[in-house]
């Protein structure tokens, strides 16, 4: 072996190397989507399931031990999803620095991949954490008969 067959070999690692972290990245996000879609399904159920049951007559849904303990629930559904969603984001910007890394030794000198911690307001985190209050609200809050 010469040295361009070395160097042709290295090219070809870098980019599966790359190809392989792509995907890991491509993974994270999808996995961040399904787990706010799963959370952010029971939580839009919960609300219009309290707004269903307000106008249901002969039903009886105090506030405790049953309200109280359902709004615990989606307190504890939404902190775990929250936790799952932020792991994954910590997975996905760990990749992205490896994909970073690995584009830059192939020439590619800026990333298109975006860095999921930049805007930290914005995204699943903070959409399930105001489906959440909705949810816990509408489960304390909405008067039935």
């Amino acid at each position: 072996m010469n040295g361009d067959d070395d160097m042709v070999g290295s090219q070809h690692d870098l980019k599966f190397a790359r190809n392989a972290i792509a995907r890991e990245v491509d993974y994270r996000r999808e996995k961040q989507w399904r787990i706010f879609s799963w959370t952010s399904t029971l939580l839009i159920a919960s609300i219009g399931g309290a707004i269903a049951l307000a106008g249901a007559q002969h039903f009886s849904f105090p506030v405790f031990p049953q309200r109280v303990l359902m709004a615990f629930a989606l307190f504890v559904l939404t902190s775990y999803a929250r936790t799952w969603v932020r792991r994954n984001i910590d997975y996905e910007a760990a990749a992205r620095d490896a994909l970073i890394k690995l584009d830059k030794q192939l020439g590619i000198s800026e990333s298109i991949t975006t860095n999921p911690r930049d805007d930290p307001r914005w995204g699943y985190v903070r959409a399930l954490d105001l489906l959440a209050a909705a949810g816990i609200m509408a489960v304390l809050f909405v008067r039935m008969p």
